[in-house]
């Protein structure tokens, strides 16, 4: 089912985990959903990319990153529980819940409050991070994860993907600094840089430099102004946190987060941050309660360079709308079979017994409370009873699966007969309307 390591056992196998399904892949590797066998919890096993996992010194960073998580909890990260070297997959946390990049997708730009929650969210998950002197070193929309109660996490810390150009820095192009590019190394300045700009593109519902050829992202990155919005109260966080020289940019997370939250409060006002949350859990829980999307197959991760994340994200949105397409079809289809059915039923209840036509005329006088045809025109009566087979099937009555047999005559006590009505005059030029069950018009 899965690529192994030359080594005995699948790369999606860590000890003590069960693979359960794929989640998604992109130029990192692939998240797999799997169980913890000691205590039946859900967990996320990133398998790392074959060019990860040959680099020897991004290993060496990853194993002293993993050393001093294992023991961090913050409610704005997703937690990281072990490191299979050999094997080299990442378990963690399962976090249920879309990513920033899904939500953006689906719904555009972000509310104004709900973004500055999730700017706030997110640097409180690097201020953490940070404490303990580990770089996330590729923050983007698609590890930015919105959980139930609305509150943004942060995953992979540590884990970035391949550069993708010797003498660049590892990361995804659209958040990466201007200093990463030329080769400098990862740094507190590089994270914020990456914050802001998923910021940005949850403000807006693009990336602040969306273009995707990379000698001139590299060049917009470096040299183009600071892009704006139409979030005035943002702007200055921009401008601070996309500063091309790292220097200008805010010394730490702390710093930035409380520029964040004075913007926020000075621009909405009190409860800001509840009305932000609550728009993120209304959206996050109604994408919660929608089947889960096909499992990327394991054999992709056999490749040395997995999709990257645009290719994997569209995977899954077609395999979305194929799952649609089929309950579309499906609920189609028993449309379609109940209507045949009941057209079949009514036209067994409403053929006559004697197979001959069937006008109005034969309706019996109703002795009961009379039932009124809101279609027919009072008509002269006779007085004189149908037979029992026309009876049945001119009276209106409930569909059932399978006509039943006529009822046996019933035969009413002796009575003084009344006098019967004198008929009323009915025009020949006023049209006659038939129920359903009518085979031929009233004659004039």
């Amino acid at each position: 089912m899965d690529v192994g390591n030359g080594r005995g056992r699948s790369r999606s196998e860590v000890p003590g985990y069960t693979p359960l399904r794929g989640i998604a892949a992109d130029r990192a590797g692939a998240l797999i959903l799997a169980r913890d066998e000691s205590t039946g919890a859900r967990v996320v096993i990133r398998v790392l990319s074959p060019v990860l996992v040959g680099d020897a010194l991004f290993m060496r960073e990853l194993r002293g990153d993993v050393e001093a998580l294992r023991t961090l909890r913050h409610p704005n990260l997703v937690s990281v529980f072990a490191f299979d070297e050999r094997g080299g997959a990442v378990v963690g946390e399962w976090v249920d819940g879309p990513s920033l990049r899904s939500i953006v997708r689906s719904v555009g730009a972000l509310d104004a409050e709900a973004a500055f929650v999730v700017f706030d969210d997110t640097l409180a998950g690097l201020e953490a991070l940070h404490s303990v002197s580990v770089l996330h070193r590729d923050l983007h929309p698609e590890v930015v994860i919105a959980d139930g109660d609305g509150i943004a996490r942060i995953r992979d810390p540590g884990v970035s993907a391949p550069p993708l150009h010797a003498g660049w820095r590892s990361g995804t192009p659209q958040q990466m600094a201007p200093e990463l590019w030329a080769g400098a190394p990862h740094s507190v300045a590089t994270d914020l840089y990456a914050a802001t700009a998923v910021f940005f593109e949850a403000l807006t519902g693009r990336p602040p430099y969306p273009s995707t050829d990379l000698t001139t992202l590299r060049h917009q990155h470096e040299h183009a102004p600071v892009p704006e919005t139409d979030v005035p109260s943002a702007q200055p966080l921009l401008l601070e946190g996309l500063a091309k020289d790292a220097d200008e940019r805010p010394p730490t997370a702390t710093q930035l987060r409380a520029d964040v939250g004075q913007a926020a409060h000075a621009a909405f006002g009190m409860g800001w941050e509840w009305r932000g949350r609550q728009w993120l859990m209304e959206h996050v829980r109604s994408r919660i309660e929608e089947p889960a999307p096909a499992a990327p197959a394991f054999s992709a991760f056999a490749r040395d360079q997995v999709p990257d994340g645009e290719d994997a994200a569209a995977d899954v949105e077609r395999s979305r709308a194929w799952d649609r397409l089929r309950v579309v079809a499906a609920i189609t289809g028993a449309v379609i079979v109940v209507i045949v059915v009941l057209a079949i039923t009514v036209t067994a209840l409403t053929r006559p017994a004697d197979q001959g036509s069937f006008t109005p005329d034969a309706l019996p006088q109703s002795t009961a409370t009379p039932t009124v045809n809101a279609t027919s025109t009072p008509t002269a009566s006779s007085g004189a009873s149908a037979t029992p087979s026309e009876a049945a099937s001119a009276q209106p009555s409930q569909a059932t699966p399978f006509p039943t047999p006529p009822p046996a005559p019933i035969v009413a006590p002796a009575t003084t007969p009344s006098p019967s009505p004198s008929p009323s005059p009915t025009s020949t030029s006023t049209p006659t309307f038939c129920i359903p069950i009518c085979s031929t018009p009233r004659p004039g």
